[in-house]
């Protein structure tokens, strides 16, 4: 009587285990919240969506300039995407438990020497963007400049700028994991993305600092 009892109970578990795998896999990617965690220069690190008024914003950087012959090279980098305190709001509702001016960036798309411009506004194009697999980093080496690729910038809480487009990243690595297209009820075209990272960042006067461990999902959109 006791095995019966203790078998049904282990068969109860396992249901309600496979039922929260279930739930979890088909919930709606507008429920879940946007995050970055890693390693940086030796200290962890966890920007999660709503937690103490960290907020998702997208980013976009359309340019024009000209080439050696004269001819107009226009160029879009991004779509991107960054996660900050919103201390302004978080005052507004009543305060924040610990201010913080540390942001994350994450550009996908072009490099910037290419002379093609992705059509950000065209739907296949934007959710070709976020392929599963291995991407490659953005390459300031004008030889590599067709080939689009990944920005990562940290802005710490000196305020100081550090990104992956300002040196090598041999050895680094970018992977997506999961894409998911979704198109909110407002409209907006938007595509959410889980991934995993290392790569080294760099300031304007050469420094670097290592991230190892990095995982993220982020929300990219359409503008």
């Amino acid at each position: 009587m006791h095995k019966l009892i203790k078998l049904s109970f282990l068969l109860l578990a396992v249901a309600l285990f496979s039922t929260a795998c279930k739930d979890d896999e088909g919930a709606s990617p507008e429920s879940r919240d946007e995050f970055f965690i890693a390693d940086i220069d030796g200290v962890e690190k966890n920007l999660t969506y709503s937690t103490n008024a960290y907020n998702i914003g997208f980013e976009a950087q359309n340019n024009e300039s000209f080439d050696s012959t004269g001819a107009l090279v226009t160029y879009t980098k991004g779509p991107g995407a960054k996660l900050w305190q919103d201390a302004g709001l978080a005052q507004f509702l009543g305060g924040l438990d610990v201010e913080n001016k540390e942001r994350f960036t994450l550009f996908f798309g072009q490099n910037v020497f290419t002379e093609r411009e992705w059509a950000l506004d065209s739907l296949n194009n934007f959710n070709a963007i976020f392929h599963t697999g291995a991407h490659p980093y953005m390459d300031t080496d004008t030889a590599n400049a067709e080939t689009p690729g990944i920005e990562i910038r940290w802005r710490d809480e000196d305020l100081k700028t550090w990104s992956t487009l300002n040196g090598s990243q041999s050895g680094s690595t970018f992977n997506v994991s999961k894409t998911e297209p979704f198109t909110t009820s407002e409209g907006d075209v938007q595509n959410k993305v889980d991934g995993t990272f290392n790569c080294k960042l760099y300031d304007t006067n050469g420094n670097s600092i290592n991230v190892n461990n990095a995982e993220f999902f982020m929300t990219f959109q359409i503008l």
